[in-house]
């Protein structure tokens, strides 16, 4: 996953029209649906049971305090570097964390091996228990949120406030920050009560 992020930062740096940015964009999205869930999966068979939570809130510290950096750092490439600077930018810290990622990141042993058998269920079968399909529509919802935010806030900022990109980073990146330090409070809370 951070392979291709290193990859479509190129993608993204030479795109000369929307059909290859939104074709590099799917890319990056592929990526990124390569690297959270194990991520995600890999925090949990590292956490203690019953202090899931807490370590989870720490990672989605972690992330969500790069998400709401990133936009304001590129932003400011981009003023005083150029586009293609702030996209090179983050091919570079990407492959940058993939080789942290090589070097440091040590294997553990999962704790909860899932059996072969009983592994038939369809997405469509899963996605028909109430609980999973709450679960569903908030995350599909909240990321159509954030989706429409981030795409709209730029072009109100470029075009009817004529801010720099370094000013519309730094918006873009409020909007993430309150989530962020929210997140070690929420995921002790989530350890404490009935999830």
């Amino acid at each position: 996953g951070l392979l291709i992020y290193s990859a479509t930062s190129i993608g993204f740096a030479m795109a000369d029209n929307v059909v290859v940015l939104i074709v590099t964009r799917l890319v990056q999205g592929a990526g990124a649906a390569m690297v959270m869930p194990v991520v995600r999966a890999y925090v949990g068979d590292m956490s203690d049971p019953g202090g899931e939570g807490k370590l989870m809130g720490q990672i989605n510290l972690a992330f969500l305090g790069g998400l709401s950096v990133g936009p304001w750092m590129g932003g400011f490439i981009k003023d005083y570097l150029g586009i293609k600077s702030a996209f090179y930018s983050m091919g570079l810290l990407s492959v940058f964390g993939l080789i942290l990622v090589l070097l440091y990141l040590p294997r553990i042993v999962s704790r909860s091996r899932i059996s072969a058998q009983g592994s038939s269920a369809s997405y469509f079968s899963l996605i028909r228990q109430p609980n999973l399909a709450a679960m569903f529509l908030f995350r599909f919802g909240t990321i159509i949120g954030v989706g429409v935010n981030w795409t709209f806030m730029p072009i109100l900022g470029h075009d009817v406030l004529s801010l720099s990109s370094s000013r519309i980073g730094i918006l873009v990146s409020l909007t993430v920050l309150l989530t962020t330090v929210s997140q070690p409070y929420f995921g002790r809370l989530a350890d404490r009560v009935n999830r």
